[in-house]
């Protein structure tokens, strides 16, 4: 693999960071209803509160919203190295990891350890 195939290698594994840490629940709460998400329901802005909070229609956006965070780094992957065996699942594992654990995830609700 040249210098040149290994920068863009990890260019797309930070292209699936980013696209995973995206959070379309939040984006779509404040957009078509002026609410943050976190702040209502489980307080979680995952899909399932979505369609608890904001309803189905909604809910079915955040659905494939999170579909394509996922999905677009890979099919980039696959269009950029279409011989690569293991980049695209580097790229998805990397997505996954974005969205449980992203920059603005703000890990607020980690709780201390009580178990002794």
């Amino acid at each position: 693999m040249s210098a040149t195939a290994a920068g863009i290698g990890v260019a797309l594994v930070a292209f699936g960071y980013l696209a995973g840490s995206l959070s379309p629940s939040v984006f779509l709460g404040r957009l078509f209803q002026g609410k943050d998400l976190r702040q209502y329901g489980s307080g979680n802005a995952g899909t399932a509160n979505a369609f608890r909070v904001l309803g189905s229609r909604l809910g079915l956006a955040v659905l494939f919203a999170d579909l394509l965070k996922g999905g677009i780094p890979v099919l980039v992957t696959r269009l950029v190295f279409p011989e690569a065996t293991y980049t695209p699942y580097v790229v998805v594992v990397v997505a996954l990891v974005g969205n449980v654990d992203g920059p603005r995830q703000g890990h607020h609700d980690q709780r201390p350890n009580t178990d002794m």
